[in-house]
Protein backbone atom coordinates (compact mmCIF):
# COMPACT_ATOMS: atom_id res chain seq x y z
CA UNK A 1 0.00 0.00 0.00
CA UNK A 2 2.82 2.49 1.09
CA UNK A 3 4.71 1.84 -2.33
CA UNK A 4 1.35 2.82 -3.85
CA UNK A 5 0.90 5.78 -2.20
CA UNK A 6 4.36 7.05 -3.20
CA UNK A 7 3.86 6.00 -6.92
CA UNK A 8 0.72 8.56 -6.66
CA UNK A 9 2.60 11.38 -5.10
CA UNK A 10 5.58 10.65 -7.03
CA UNK A 11 3.66 11.00 -10.14
CA UNK A 12 1.81 14.11 -8.86
CA UNK A 13 5.31 16.13 -7.97
CA UNK A 14 6.86 15.21 -11.37
CA UNK A 15 3.89 17.23 -12.85
CA UNK A 16 3.86 20.13 -10.58
CA UNK A 17 7.95 19.94 -10.78
CA UNK A 18 8.91 18.72 -13.68
CA UNK A 19 12.20 18.09 -14.28
CA UNK A 20 13.95 18.49 -17.29
CA UNK A 21 16.33 15.56 -17.53
CA UNK A 22 13.24 13.28 -17.10
CA UNK A 23 11.70 11.28 -19.82
CA UNK A 24 8.35 10.34 -19.61
CA UNK A 25 7.76 6.55 -18.81
CA UNK A 26 4.97 4.71 -19.86
CA UNK A 27 5.48 1.66 -17.89
CA UNK A 28 4.17 2.97 -14.74
CA UNK A 29 6.70 3.58 -12.51
CA UNK A 30 6.92 7.31 -11.74
CA UNK A 31 9.32 6.18 -8.57
CA UNK A 32 11.41 5.54 -11.40
CA UNK A 33 11.31 8.62 -12.30
CA UNK A 34 11.10 10.76 -9.28
CA UNK A 35 14.19 9.01 -7.72
CA UNK A 36 16.31 11.54 -9.70
CA UNK A 37 13.65 14.51 -8.85
CA UNK A 38 14.63 17.43 -6.68
CA UNK A 39 11.97 16.40 -5.03
CA UNK A 40 13.02 12.77 -4.10
CA UNK A 41 14.67 13.79 -0.73
CA UNK A 42 11.72 15.42 0.46
CA UNK A 43 9.48 12.66 -0.37
CA UNK A 44 12.22 10.26 1.29
CA UNK A 45 11.96 12.71 4.37
CA UNK A 46 8.46 12.18 4.27
CA UNK A 47 8.77 8.07 4.31
CA UNK A 48 11.19 8.29 7.13
CA UNK A 49 10.26 11.25 9.06
CA UNK A 50 13.96 12.75 8.62
CA UNK A 51 12.16 15.69 6.19
CA UNK A 52 13.74 18.80 8.63
CA UNK A 53 16.76 17.53 7.58
CA UNK A 54 16.37 17.04 3.26
CA UNK A 55 18.53 20.05 1.72
CA UNK A 56 15.17 21.64 0.01
CA UNK A 57 13.46 21.59 2.80
CA UNK A 58 16.20 23.77 4.78
CA UNK A 59 16.78 26.00 1.36
CA UNK A 60 12.85 26.89 2.20
CA UNK A 61 12.86 27.41 5.78
CA UNK A 62 16.07 29.26 5.52
CA UNK A 63 16.31 31.45 2.71
CA UNK A 64 20.23 32.90 3.72
CA UNK A 65 21.50 35.71 3.20
CA UNK A 66 25.52 36.79 3.31
CA UNK A 67 26.66 39.86 4.54
CA UNK A 68 30.57 40.72 5.89
CA UNK A 69 31.52 41.49 9.08
CA UNK A 70 31.74 45.43 9.38
CA UNK A 71 33.57 45.46 12.98
CA UNK A 72 35.06 42.02 12.60
CA UNK A 73 37.11 41.34 16.23
CA UNK A 74 36.23 44.79 18.02
CA UNK A 75 37.03 44.98 21.84
CA UNK A 76 35.67 48.46 21.89
CA UNK A 77 32.80 50.91 20.50
CA UNK A 78 29.18 50.36 20.31
CA UNK A 79 28.98 47.50 17.69
CA UNK A 80 31.39 44.72 17.49
CA UNK A 81 31.18 41.74 15.47
CA UNK A 82 32.55 38.19 16.17
CA UNK A 83 31.84 34.11 16.38
CA UNK A 84 31.06 31.08 17.74
CA UNK A 85 32.43 27.92 17.22
CA UNK A 86 29.13 26.14 17.51
CA UNK A 87 30.32 22.53 15.63
CA UNK A 88 33.89 21.51 14.49
CA UNK A 89 34.62 23.97 11.54
CA UNK A 90 31.20 25.43 12.19
CA UNK A 91 30.91 28.92 13.26
CA UNK A 92 27.92 31.14 13.84
CA UNK A 93 28.47 35.32 13.64
CA UNK A 94 26.70 37.92 15.53
CA UNK A 95 26.67 41.36 15.96
CA UNK A 96 27.11 42.95 20.24
CA UNK A 97 25.39 46.40 20.77
CA UNK A 98 27.21 47.16 23.64
CA UNK A 99 26.19 50.33 25.82
CA UNK A 100 28.83 50.49 28.76
CA UNK A 101 31.92 47.90 29.23
CA UNK A 102 31.33 45.47 31.75
CA UNK A 103 27.64 45.10 31.19
CA UNK A 104 25.99 42.49 32.63
CA UNK A 105 22.79 42.68 31.44
CA UNK A 106 21.60 41.45 27.85
CA UNK A 107 19.35 40.58 25.21
CA UNK A 108 20.31 37.44 22.95
CA UNK A 109 18.56 38.06 19.95
CA UNK A 110 17.57 35.11 17.41
CA UNK A 111 16.19 36.94 13.84
CA UNK A 112 13.92 35.72 11.67
CA UNK A 113 15.10 33.52 8.36
CA UNK A 114 15.14 36.59 6.16
CA UNK A 115 17.10 38.74 8.23
CA UNK A 116 20.76 38.82 9.24
CA UNK A 117 21.97 40.01 12.96
CA UNK A 118 23.71 43.28 11.59
CA UNK A 119 19.96 44.74 10.92
CA UNK A 120 19.37 45.68 14.51
CA UNK A 121 21.15 48.56 14.43
CA UNK A 122 17.29 50.70 14.96
CA UNK A 123 16.33 48.83 17.54
CA UNK A 124 19.36 48.97 19.71
CA UNK A 125 18.53 51.60 21.48
CA UNK A 126 15.33 50.54 23.29
CA UNK A 127 17.75 47.70 24.63
CA UNK A 128 19.92 50.12 26.04
CA UNK A 129 17.68 52.65 27.66
CA UNK A 130 16.93 49.58 29.61
CA UNK A 131 20.66 48.59 30.53
CA UNK A 132 21.13 45.93 28.41
CA UNK A 133 23.11 45.13 25.77
CA UNK A 134 22.09 43.20 22.57
CA UNK A 135 23.75 40.64 20.73
CA UNK A 136 22.27 39.54 17.71
CA UNK A 137 23.06 36.04 16.41
CA UNK A 138 22.80 34.84 12.87
CA UNK A 139 21.89 31.03 12.33
CA UNK A 140 24.52 28.87 10.03
CA UNK A 141 25.04 30.24 6.38
CA UNK A 142 23.85 33.58 7.07
CA UNK A 143 25.89 36.90 7.58
CA UNK A 144 29.71 35.63 7.92
CA UNK A 145 28.57 32.39 9.75
CA UNK A 146 30.30 29.10 8.29
CA UNK A 147 28.53 25.51 7.45
CA UNK A 148 24.66 25.23 6.45
CA UNK A 149 21.56 26.24 7.90
CA UNK A 150 19.10 23.86 9.43
CA UNK A 151 16.21 23.57 11.60
CA UNK A 152 17.89 20.76 13.55
CA UNK A 153 21.00 22.79 14.32
CA UNK A 154 18.82 25.96 15.96
CA UNK A 155 18.63 24.56 19.49
CA UNK A 156 22.34 23.04 20.03
CA UNK A 157 24.04 25.94 18.50
CA UNK A 158 21.43 28.62 20.93
CA UNK A 159 23.52 26.81 23.86
CA UNK A 160 26.92 27.32 22.45
CA UNK A 161 26.05 31.09 21.64
CA UNK A 162 24.56 30.87 25.37
CA UNK A 163 27.52 29.25 26.81
CA UNK A 164 30.20 31.47 25.08
CA UNK A 165 28.08 34.51 26.14
CA UNK A 166 27.87 33.85 29.81
CA UNK A 167 31.35 32.97 30.46
CA UNK A 168 32.69 36.47 29.08
CA UNK A 169 33.10 35.34 25.69
CA UNK A 170 31.42 38.88 23.86
CA UNK A 171 33.86 41.43 24.25
CA UNK A 172 32.29 44.30 26.93
CA UNK A 173 29.63 41.91 27.74
CA UNK A 174 30.56 40.46 31.88
CA UNK A 175 31.23 37.29 32.94
CA UNK A 176 27.75 35.80 34.07
CA UNK A 177 25.53 37.92 33.00
CA UNK A 178 21.90 37.90 33.16
CA UNK A 179 20.06 36.90 29.94
CA UNK A 180 17.03 38.09 28.41
CA UNK A 181 15.84 35.80 25.48
CA UNK A 182 14.73 37.22 22.29
CA UNK A 183 13.43 35.87 19.74
CA UNK A 184 11.28 36.27 16.55
CA UNK A 185 9.84 34.41 13.97
CA UNK A 186 11.47 31.18 13.74
CA UNK A 187 14.05 32.39 16.28
CA UNK A 188 11.61 31.90 18.91
CA UNK A 189 12.33 28.11 18.58
CA UNK A 190 15.62 28.59 20.20
CA UNK A 191 14.54 31.78 22.45
CA UNK A 192 12.15 28.85 24.27
CA UNK A 193 14.49 26.31 24.27
CA UNK A 194 16.97 28.43 26.22
CA UNK A 195 14.37 30.03 28.77
CA UNK A 196 13.21 26.06 29.51
CA UNK A 197 16.73 24.32 29.17
CA UNK A 198 19.07 26.81 30.18
CA UNK A 199 16.71 28.29 33.04
CA UNK A 200 19.69 29.15 35.28
CA UNK A 201 21.12 31.91 32.78
CA UNK A 202 18.09 33.56 31.70
CA UNK A 203 15.41 35.59 33.47
CA UNK A 204 13.30 36.73 30.36
CA UNK A 205 11.40 35.32 27.12
CA UNK A 206 10.22 37.84 24.48
CA UNK A 207 8.41 35.51 21.61
CA UNK A 208 8.21 38.08 18.64
CA UNK A 209 5.95 36.80 16.08
CA UNK A 210 7.29 33.51 17.27
CA UNK A 211 6.57 29.82 15.29
CA UNK A 212 5.88 27.16 17.74
CA UNK A 213 4.89 24.28 15.19
CA UNK A 214 6.97 24.48 11.78
CA UNK A 215 4.60 21.84 10.63
CA UNK A 216 1.45 24.11 11.43
CA UNK A 217 2.34 26.99 9.18
CA UNK A 218 0.11 27.24 6.31
CA UNK A 219 2.55 27.46 3.96
CA UNK A 220 3.96 23.87 5.05
CA UNK A 221 0.14 22.37 5.53
CA UNK A 222 -0.63 24.04 2.14
CA UNK A 223 2.74 22.27 0.43
CA UNK A 224 2.12 18.87 1.91
CA UNK A 225 -1.48 18.87 0.81
CA UNK A 226 0.35 19.18 -3.25
CA UNK A 227 1.97 16.46 -2.37
CA UNK A 228 -1.16 14.45 -0.87
CA UNK A 229 1.15 13.74 2.07
CA UNK A 230 -0.90 16.31 4.63
CA UNK A 231 -2.04 13.40 6.81
CA UNK A 232 1.63 12.72 7.67
CA UNK A 233 2.01 15.93 8.80
CA UNK A 234 0.66 14.80 12.23
CA UNK A 235 3.73 11.84 12.69
CA UNK A 236 6.51 14.19 12.05
CA UNK A 237 9.44 14.60 14.69
CA UNK A 238 9.92 17.95 15.99
CA UNK A 239 13.22 19.15 14.48
CA UNK A 240 13.83 21.09 17.89
CA UNK A 241 13.22 18.21 20.12
CA UNK A 242 16.48 17.21 20.61
CA UNK A 243 18.32 16.92 23.36
CA UNK A 244 15.30 16.70 25.95
CA UNK A 245 12.54 15.18 24.40
CA UNK A 246 10.31 18.08 23.81
CA UNK A 247 8.13 20.11 21.78
CA UNK A 248 8.77 23.27 21.77
CA UNK A 249 5.34 23.88 23.35
CA UNK A 250 6.39 21.51 25.96
CA UNK A 251 9.34 23.27 26.51
CA UNK A 252 7.19 26.59 27.32
CA UNK A 253 5.47 24.81 30.34
CA UNK A 254 8.27 24.77 31.87
CA UNK A 255 9.63 28.51 31.71
CA UNK A 256 9.53 30.39 34.84
CA UNK A 257 11.24 33.60 33.95
CA UNK A 258 8.67 36.74 32.96
CA UNK A 259 7.82 36.50 29.56
CA UNK A 260 5.98 38.76 26.68
CA UNK A 261 4.35 37.32 23.78
CA UNK A 262 3.91 39.52 20.90
CA UNK A 263 1.96 38.97 17.84
CA UNK A 264 -0.08 40.75 14.45
CA UNK A 265 -3.34 39.63 14.04
CA UNK A 266 -3.25 39.32 10.72
CA UNK A 267 0.05 37.61 10.34
CA UNK A 268 -0.65 34.79 7.60
CA UNK A 269 2.66 33.66 8.24
CA UNK A 270 3.01 32.59 11.50
CA UNK A 271 -0.70 32.59 12.56
CA UNK A 272 -1.86 34.67 15.86
CA UNK A 273 -2.96 31.42 16.89
CA UNK A 274 0.76 30.09 17.14
CA UNK A 275 1.45 33.23 19.29
CA UNK A 276 -1.67 32.53 21.84
CA UNK A 277 -0.82 28.94 22.22
CA UNK A 278 3.03 30.23 23.00
CA UNK A 279 0.93 32.39 26.07
CA UNK A 280 -1.56 29.39 27.28
CA UNK A 281 1.33 27.06 27.36
CA UNK A 282 4.07 29.26 29.19
CA UNK A 283 4.61 28.02 33.23
CA UNK A 284 5.53 31.54 34.10
CA UNK A 285 3.99 33.05 36.73
CA UNK A 286 4.44 36.53 35.26
CA UNK A 287 3.42 36.67 31.70
CA UNK A 288 1.99 39.24 29.17
CA UNK A 289 0.29 38.33 25.56
CA UNK A 290 0.69 41.69 24.02
CA UNK A 291 -1.77 41.45 20.19
CA UNK A 292 -1.39 44.42 17.50
CA UNK A 293 -4.66 44.38 15.89
CA UNK A 294 -3.69 46.37 12.19
CA UNK A 295 -0.24 44.58 12.10
CA UNK A 296 1.08 41.56 9.95
CA UNK A 297 3.95 38.66 10.68
CA UNK A 298 6.80 41.73 9.10
CA UNK A 299 5.20 45.10 10.15
CA UNK A 300 5.02 45.10 13.79
CA UNK A 301 7.78 47.60 14.13
CA UNK A 302 6.43 49.82 11.10
CA UNK A 303 2.79 49.92 12.51
CA UNK A 304 3.47 50.15 16.20
CA UNK A 305 6.53 50.98 17.11
CA UNK A 306 6.13 52.77 20.64
CA UNK A 307 3.64 50.13 21.96
CA UNK A 308 6.21 47.25 21.32
CA UNK A 309 8.97 49.53 22.43
CA UNK A 310 7.02 50.06 25.88
CA UNK A 311 6.09 46.43 25.66
CA UNK A 312 9.81 45.61 25.56
CA UNK A 313 11.24 47.73 28.06
CA UNK A 314 8.74 46.57 30.63
CA UNK A 315 9.57 42.90 30.18
CA UNK A 316 13.37 44.30 30.07
CA UNK A 317 12.51 45.84 33.97
CA UNK A 318 10.91 43.24 34.78
CA UNK A 319 13.98 40.56 34.02
CA UNK A 320 16.08 42.53 35.83
CA UNK A 321 14.54 42.41 38.98
CA UNK A 322 13.83 38.93 38.68
CA UNK A 323 15.52 36.49 41.28
CA UNK A 324 15.21 33.52 39.41
CA UNK A 325 16.11 31.51 42.63
CA UNK A 326 14.96 28.11 41.77
CA UNK A 327 15.41 27.51 37.79
CA UNK A 328 14.07 24.60 36.02
CA UNK A 329 16.71 21.56 36.02
CA UNK A 330 17.95 23.41 39.07
CA UNK A 331 19.37 20.03 41.45
CA UNK A 332 17.47 20.84 44.86
CA UNK A 333 16.99 19.13 48.30
CA UNK A 334 13.85 19.48 50.78
CA UNK A 335 14.28 21.58 53.98
CA UNK A 336 12.25 22.93 56.87
CA UNK A 337 9.08 20.50 56.26
CA UNK A 338 6.86 19.64 59.11
CA UNK A 339 6.98 16.18 57.91
CA UNK A 340 10.30 15.21 59.09
CA UNK A 341 10.71 12.22 57.11
CA UNK A 342 10.04 14.11 53.47
CA UNK A 343 13.67 16.37 54.75
CA UNK A 344 16.64 15.60 52.94
CA UNK A 345 14.98 14.34 49.71
CA UNK A 346 16.44 15.20 46.64
CA UNK A 347 15.45 15.69 42.91
CA UNK A 348 15.11 18.38 40.27
CA UNK A 349 12.94 21.48 39.56
CA UNK A 350 10.63 20.86 36.99
CA UNK A 351 8.42 23.95 36.15
CA UNK A 352 6.76 26.61 38.41
CA UNK A 353 3.92 25.22 40.40
CA UNK A 354 0.60 26.88 39.55
CA UNK A 355 -0.44 28.57 42.92
CA UNK A 356 -3.33 30.77 43.51
CA UNK A 357 -3.01 35.03 44.12
CA UNK A 358 -1.21 35.98 47.18
CA UNK A 359 0.15 32.47 47.93
CA UNK A 360 3.55 31.54 48.65
CA UNK A 361 5.32 30.30 45.31
CA UNK A 362 6.03 26.77 44.41
CA UNK A 363 7.87 24.82 41.95
CA UNK A 364 7.32 21.65 40.63
CA UNK A 365 10.05 18.97 41.31
CA UNK A 366 10.62 15.83 39.91
CA UNK A 367 12.49 13.23 43.31
CA UNK A 368 14.80 10.57 43.09
CA UNK A 369 12.82 8.98 45.30
CA UNK A 370 10.49 7.55 43.33
CA UNK A 371 7.75 6.93 46.23
CA UNK A 372 7.44 10.98 45.93
CA UNK A 373 7.49 11.18 42.59
CA UNK A 374 6.82 14.69 41.51
CA UNK A 375 5.11 16.91 44.14
CA UNK A 376 4.71 21.17 44.13
CA UNK A 377 7.08 22.64 47.30
CA UNK A 378 7.08 25.79 47.97
CA UNK A 379 10.26 27.39 47.32
CA UNK A 380 11.00 28.41 50.76
CA UNK A 381 11.35 24.30 51.37
CA UNK A 382 14.02 23.85 49.00
CA UNK A 383 17.55 24.43 48.93
CA UNK A 384 19.36 24.70 45.56
CA UNK A 385 22.11 22.34 45.31
CA UNK A 386 23.16 23.02 42.17
CA UNK A 387 21.88 25.71 39.49
CA UNK A 388 22.79 24.43 36.62
CA UNK A 389 23.98 20.65 36.89
CA UNK A 390 23.65 19.71 33.05
CA UNK A 391 26.60 22.24 32.52
CA UNK A 392 28.92 19.92 35.23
Amino acid sequence: MLDGISNGIAKALNCLFPHPSLSPRDDGDAMADFEHNPLADMMQGLMNGNIWDMPMVQQVIFPSRQASAEFPGATSGPKRDGAVDVAPGVAVGFRAYVPREGCDRVALHFHGNAEVCGEADDIAPVFHAAGFALVSVDYRGYGWSTGSPGVTHLCGDADAVLDFLVKGGVPGIAEGCKVVAWGRSIGALSAVHLAASRAASVYGLVVDSGLMSIASLPMVKQLAATMGAGEMLGGLKDPTAAPFGSTTLRKAQTVGCPSLVLHGDRDDIVPASQGLSCFNALGAPDKVHERFAAAGHNDVLATELARWSAAVAALLAKAAAFENSHPARAAVETHALSAEKFNGKKGVVVAPAKVDAGAPPRARVQFEDAAMGEKAIKLANLAVVDRAPYLA
